[in-house]
This record gives structure tokens, sequence and C-alpha cells, in this order.
């Protein structure tokens, strides 16, 4: 996460769900002032199974225990060379 009031990148690791769906990552700093000039950028690392077929996935997040962000969008597995 890189946020415009810090320097540099901060990482935090998530708990991933029993069924591996979901992750979760608790007490990130998101909180942001009312100022327009302060943001956010989230980049997330995922780790695909090295056993996934070949294809199209969906990703998606939520930031917020009350959404107030979220996204989705789909990934392609290509065949392991």
């Amino acid at each position: 996460m890189y946020r415009s009031d810090a320097a540099g990148e901060t990482k935090h690791t998530g708990t991933l769900s029993p069924d591996g769906r979901q992750l979760t990552l608790t007490a990130v700093p998101v909180d942001l002032a009312p100022d327009p000039a302060q943001w956010i950028v989230l980049v997330a690392e995922l780790q695909i199974d090295p056993t996934a077929a070949p294809g199209e996935a969906p990703v998606a997040f939520v930031i917020g225990t009350h959404a107030f962000a979220s996204g989705a969008t789909r990934i392609r597995v290509l065949p392991r060379p």
C-alpha cells in the first residue's frame, strides 16, 4: 500500500479463509483526512495454485467492514511452459 502521507510502501499480510477464496486484512490504516490531495494505492498480490487449470477466474475486493470501496476484474491463468 502506498499513501500520500507516508514514505514508501507498507506491506500487510492477511489471513486466508479455509476455502481459499477470501483474504482478510485487519488494522490496515486506510483512513484519510477530508483532504482531496490525500490518496492511497492498494496493490494486491495473488498466488495461483500450481495445479490451477488454465482459463479465466474472477477476482474481487471489498474495503471496509461497512464497504466503502470495491472492485472486480478477471485474471487469466496461463498454461505452464
